[in-house]
């Protein structure tokens, strides 16, 4: 079974920098622009690993985070976000994010999170 990542970000420019990063990689990457659609779509595909902005429209990465924990406490979520609070972070981890990049996406550091997490 090849893993499935979800990319979840309102720039479409954003999700295609996180989506070539991942090129190298056997999975199946999946896209949501909005945390209402990455709910959706993570009860529809279960996916092994999560990339999600913080910073969206209408619903919060931190909303939406809150909310597909609720329902899938073993998908392993990356933060991908240029809020750098401590504070922020330190929520995050409580809420169930297992890692933290800063927005620009470095790809080198993106594919060696995803590699780490990856079955």
């Amino acid at each position: 079974m090849i893993p499935k990542i979800l990319i979840v970000d309102d720039s479409s420019f954003a999700r295609s920098k996180i989506k070539k990063s991942l090129a190298s990689l056997d999975v199946e990457i999946l896209e949501a622009s909005s945390g209402e659609q990455a709910i959706q779509m993570a009860k529809e595909f279960e996916p092994e690993i999560i990339t999600l902005d913080l910073l969206m429209p209408e619903m919060t990465g931190q909303t939406a985070l809150a909310a597909i924990r609720a329902f899938n406490k073993d998908v392993k979520v990356i933060i991908v976000s240029a809020d750098i609070q401590v504070q922020t972070q330190a929520e995050l981890f409580n809420s169930g994010a297992v890692s933290f990049l800063n927005k620009p996406v470095i790809a080198e550091e993106l594919l060696n999170a995803v590699k780490a997490l990856l079955p």
